[in-house]
């Protein structure tokens, strides 16, 4: 006699077993960081699993040393801290001199401060395309990050990618950055004849680009 209900091979039924395994692990784990009470242990989790930070007992949720000795181990842990937390200006700037990519989960209004926008790029440039549009418009900003990380001149002001210092500090390090210049700049023929010569300077091949120069 046949049968309309779809037949369920071993495997199957072995990979729905271990899924729910999984997630009763996983369920287990966060319940288990919720009743713990042990600085180090949790600590100890959260480096492992930084997620955890949004299960932990509250009054490290509330506690401002525990969260910066979270974000000292494993920095993604600053994504998952309560809202008050990532709020706090001192942890914010704790968190993006460690990584400046975590600018990403810094609140909005903080990613227009430009302590705070300079700390992140200054650690690493790609904070860059995080930070405000005013900031992405502020020099000292722009030029902290192309420093690092030529290639964020894509993601600064029309006005600073044809600011010849700002384009030269970029193209520096990095030849094909010029593509992100402006048009007027990079059809100048002596702005163009300076930025070879740097490029040159610094064994920077024009012949990477994939612009015309002149």
């Amino acid at each position: 006699m046949s049968s309309n209900n779809p037949q369920i091979t071993t495997a199957d039924a072995s990979d729905n077993l271990r899924n729910d395994k999984d997630e009763v692990l996983e369920a287990t784990r966060e319940t288990s960081i919720y009743l713990q009470s042990d600085w180090e242990f949790v600590l100890s989790a959260i480096e492992q699993t930084p997620h955890l930070m949004q299960f932990v007992p509250e009054e490290f949720q509330t506690s401002k040393d525990f969260v910066m000795d979270a974000v000292l181990i494993n920095s993604t842990a600053y994504a998952y801290a309560s809202d008050s937390m990532r709020n706090d200006k001192d942890i914010a700037l704790f968190t993006v001199e460690l990584d400046g990519r975590m600018l990403e989960h810094v609140p909005e209004h903080m990613r227009a401060d430009k302590e705070v926008v300079l700390a992140a790029v200054k650690n690493d440039g790609f904070a860059l395309m995080h930070a405000s549009e005013n900031l992405r418009a502020d020099r000292d900003v722009v030029l902290m990050a192309v420093t690092d990380k030529s290639s964020m001149l894509g993601f600064a002001s029309a006005e600073l990618r044809n600011d010849m210092k700002v384009v030269l500090e970029a193209v520096m390090t990095w030849g094909v950055a010029l593509e992100f210049a402006s048009a007027e700049l990079r059809n100048d023929r002596e702005a163009s004849q300076m930025i070879a010569k740097l490029c040159s300077l610094h064994r920077t091949s024009f012949a990477q680009t994939r612009m015309s120069f002149w």
